[in-house]
């Protein structure tokens, strides 16, 4: 049998080792499976204080703060892939300059274009609707990421 604590918002095992808070409920493990799977989905586990027993809530919508942090963030990444890119250009010019070889270098219309990239990616909180409905929106003004800048899957 298991129980949940209100106040430290846990699960206890009965008969475990350990010590189990003084406001603990036992609750069946039926209904302990189905509060873990509709976590798993996504909902959140809560106090229902009518019935004194948890239960699964959907979260609270983020707030306008936290979806501009979360296109901020998005912004800040792709600028890291970009600016990579531009390192990678002044490196290969050092090397072409100085007598050396460049496999597939980067060139300067795709350097300036990259430049332009990270602008408009700067610019992306100054957007009419700015922070949308978070970075996925697609409302979200993103710009076209140049082919010669690294994909995000990392970052993302």
């Amino acid at each position: 049998m298991y129980c949940y604590s209100p106040s430290t918002h846990g699960f206890y095992c009965y008969g475990c080792a350990g010590n189990v808070p003084v406001d603990a409920v036992g609750i069946s493990d039926e209904l302990y499976r189905s509060l873990l799977a509709a976590q798993a989905a996504g909902q959140m586990i809560v106090w229902d204080d009518q019935a004194q027993l948890p239960a699964a809530a959907n979260p609270p919508a983020p707030t306008l703060g936290q979806l501009a942090e979360a296109v901020r963030n998005t912004r800040d990444c792709r600028m890291l892939c970009a600016l990579d890119a531009t390192g990678k250009y002044t490196t290969q010019q050092a090397l072409i300059a100085s007598g050396g070889t460049v496999a597939s270098p980067i060139t300067e219309q795709e350097y300036i274009t990259v430049l332009q990239y990270i602008e408009d990616l700067r610019n992306i909180p100054q957007q009419s609707g700015f922070p949308w409905n978070g970075p996925d929106d697609v409302a979200c003004p993103w710009p076209t990421k140049p082919a010669c800048v690294c994909d995000m899957s990392i970052a993302e």
